[in-house]
């Protein structure tokens, strides 16, 4: 049956986030029960006002099953389309077709509902009602249908822009944009917004917004809409030389370029593969706090990254500020729709954006997270990668001409990227040469990347060329790196390499507390100590993985926390009285068990489907009692010598019925539609007698003709041959019988 049939059939409908399921407690028909957080109701929100919840929007709904019963089977931690009735006050999964009472909730499915009871799309977000310092967003969706026949929110809100006023620059009133000026009009849709052409010429030295210098850590915080397919920058901190100190390029991805003191990261500044290009709007923010970028993109946490660059950054204020590129060799103006340019010293500023908690009581975060959509990555896995606070060791590595890339298993199961230089020239002009490659890490696990079992150079023959007489002889030995081999048999090393093969790599200055030297100008440190040169170091051991991110400060990888990275973290709490002992792993004490320490233990076990709700102390269903329910009563009395069997159920003498034994039973049945009424039967009309045998009329006598058969000896003559010659013929005479009906009559009688 389709979700739009069901849809009708039901009398509730909603979407919810399974938290937890009974299956070890089910019904006499092996039913259990879920605890569900309604995320969005499409139907019947009347009857979900009415009953009475176990959480803020969460319900205990009942009658789910095992498929092989035909019933809809769920799971913790997903999301599902349900279809529900009302049954004694509480919601209940009902069935109108096999399985029916759940389906996977996707946007098809969703859409397909909303489309059905009259709900028209969301329109996007508003405008937030304040710059800073908090606000409020709406979005709406109008009804097609009769207002009676839409049920659920026709709107939606949510806090934004919850970061303090103070250190916070509007970058777009600073360029003037409320003028109007020359490129630029107002967006009729979103009376707030500015639509910028390529003719608008927007800039502003930045030493008019910061008297000082560009704040070490901050947050840039941007609301547009960009043209579908469109690329270039956004945003850009241009020097008199030509040179982009920073800037927002957006198109196939975003990244946030950044050029410090020393010209850190520069190129390699990270990139996030979150393409915005296709005319909606969006709200995205970049957060960068020391050595870490961390994008947001419409209330979600993308990713953190590697933010390689000085200590002490300093990017200076005697730059220039654009909107899009401010020299033409940067590509072509910006051309679209922005609502919101921001710049805040607090680097925290990009995470209060927006929110995905809905103040109406939804979560849009959960919803988005759930709903499938196979054209796209979903919001869910997004999530998932945003967590890791570990730099993005596929996509922030050296760009490596003709390099390979490749993983170790390390013995702890983690896997360390590394890379390859390019090939060196081979060692030999002519004759048989090699060639050689080195591999160096692409993060900082020292230990894993650099065992004595795992190769660090890989050699391979090359030449091939039949040399003349007078070619200069080989060297004795094989040049790496790059090195090339002299008349005189020893090799001559490209800069930053040294040793007799121009096997080793140069650091300059050294590498201390024990780091390598493992490509020109690259330690790679000992846990605890950090790069360029292996300094700082912390005094304590960082635990679990974790890495020392500054003096004695770990940077514990998720799942832990704490000075050292020693405590465990249980993203939801252990309950009674249980310990977290590992990431989302709790140690329960000895009369509770489950995933959170929250069912309790019950020896022997419950019986007769009762639930154990403290230790040793089970909850009866009803007809049951007892300190393991198991024993059973009748709410009455069983009569006429009847006795309890089982719950309200009787067991009844010879001769009684009924569910309390209250109907006699008659010695031998009652004939002719006559019933049984405390050991006498009841005749139909017509009947009367012990057991309705005897007519209760008078008789009148009538004939009825019937027919009679009999044989009947007949006398018949013939004529055959005889005499001794068979010429003459003679009449004979023979007997045979024929059967002769004669119609007679009889009395019969008829009651009248």
């Amino acid at each position: 049956m389709s979700v739009y049939n069901r849809t009708l059939l039901a009398d509730v409908v909603v979407s919810g986030f399974v938290h937890e399921t009974y299956k070890d407690f089910r019904s006499q028909d092996l039913t259990y029960s879920a605890k569900i957080e309604l995320v969005t109701v499409y139907k019947g929100q009347e009857l979900v006002d009415n009953l009475t919840s176990v959480a803020k929007n969460t319900f205990v709904i009942s009658n789910f099953g095992d498929k092989k019963m035909c019933y809809a089977d769920i799971q913790e931690n997903e999301m599902y389309i349900l279809f529900l009735t009302v049954y004694k006050r509480r919601l209940s999964a009902k069935y109108d077709d096999i399985f029916g009472a759940a389906t996977e909730l996707t946007k098809p499915r969703e859409e397909e509902i909303l489309t059905h009871l009259g709900w028209n799309f969301w329109s996007p977000w508003e405008s937030c009602s304040a710059t800073c310092g908090g606000g409020t967003q709406v979005r709406r969706r109008g009804c097609s249908t009769p207002a009676t026949s839409c049920s659920s929110e026709a709107s939606e809100n949510r806090a934004c822009n919850g970061f303090s006023c103070k250190g916070t620059t509007d970058v777009l009133q600073a360029l003037g944009l409320p003028k109007f000026p020359h490129g630029v009009s107002t967006d009729l849709n979103r009376t707030s917004a500015y639509i910028v052409n390529s003719e608008a010429n927007l800039y502003i030295p930045l030493s008019d917004l910061y008297r000082g210098k560009f704040p070490k850590d901050f947050s840039i915080l941007i609301t547009a809409k960009l043209n579908t397919s469109s690329d270039g920058y956004l945003l850009t901190f241009s020097d008199i030389m030509g040179q982009q100190k920073m800037a927002i390029k957006y198109g196939e991805g975003l990244t946030l370029e950044y050029y410090d003191q020393n010209g850190l990261p520069g190129p390699k500044s990270p990139g996030f593969r979150e393409s915005l290009s296709d005319s909606t709007w969006h709200q995205f923010a970049f957060s960068v706090e020391d050595q870490l970028v961390t994008l947001f993109v419409d209330c979600e946490k993308v990713k953190s990254q590697f933010f390689g660059r000085a200590k002490d950054p300093y990017v200076g204020v005697n730059l220039m500020l654009a909107l899009g590129p401010y020299f033409a060799r940067y590509g072509s103006p910006f051309e679209g729709s922005i609502q919101q340019l921001v710049v805040a010293q607090d680097p925290s500023a990009a995470e209060q954006q927006c929110s995905t908690k809905l103040q109406n009581g939804g979560n849009r975060s959960v919803r988005e997270q759930a709903v499938k959509d196979d054209s796209q990555v979903s919001t869910a896995q997004r999530q998932t990668q945003s967590e890791q606070s570990q730099p993005d060791k596929t996509d922030s590595k050296p760009a490596v001409k003709n390099a390979t890339t490749s993983t170790l298993n390390t013995q702890a199961n983690q896997y360390v990227y590394v890379d390859w230089s390019e090939w060196s020239t081979c060692s030999a002009s002519c004759g048989m040469g090699f060639q050689s490659r080195t591999r160096y890490c692409g993060n900082n696990d020292l230990d894993n990347c650099l065992e004595k079992e795992n190769q660090l150079i890989q050699t391979r023959p090359c030449g091939g060329k039949t040399c003349s007489d007078n070619a200069v002889k080989d060297c004795a030995s094989v040049c790496f790196n790059g090195g090339s081999c002299r008349s005189d048999g020893n090799c001559v090393c490209p800069k930053g390499y040294k040793g007799k093969q121009c096997q080793k790599a140069i650091c300059s200055p050294r590498c201390k507390n024990g780091g390598k030297c493992i490509r020109p100008g690259v330690c790679s440190c000992l846990p605890g100590y950090r790069k360029p040169t292996c300094k700082g170091g912390c005094n304590i051991t960082c635990q679990n993985g974790g890495e020392c991110w500054r003096k004695n400060k770990c940077k514990c990888k998720k799942g832990y926390k704490g000075k050292d990275c020693s405590i465990p973290v249980c993203r939801r709490k252990c309950s009674n009285g249980g310990k977290c002992v590992a990431p989302n792993k709790c140690s329960c004490r000895r009369d509770y068990k489950g995933r959170r320490c929250q069912k309790a233990i019950c020896k022997p076990k419950c019986k007769n489907g009762g639930s154990c709700i403290f230790p040793n102390v089970c909850k009866c269903n009803a007809g049951f009692y007892g300190p393991h329910c198991e024993q059973y009563k009748c709410r009455r009395r069983c009569k006429n010598g009847g006795f309890c069997v089982g719950p309200n159920k009787c067991s009844c003498q010879p001769g009684y019925s009924g569910k309390w034994c209250q109907i006699g039973r008659c010695n031998h049945p009652c004939l002719n539609g006559g019933k049984c009424r405390n050991n006498k039967c009841r005749c139909t009309a017509g009947w009367k007698g012990e057991r309705c045998t005897v007519r209760g009329c008078s008789y009148e006598r009538y004939t009825v003709p019937y027919d009679r058969s009999y044989k009947r000896m007949v006398r018949e003559e013939y004529i055959t041959k005889c005499g001794p010659w068979s010429w003459k013929s003679c009449v004979k005479t023979r007997i045979r019988y024929e059967i002769v009906t004669k119609t007679t009559y009889k009395y019969s009688y008829k009651c009248v």
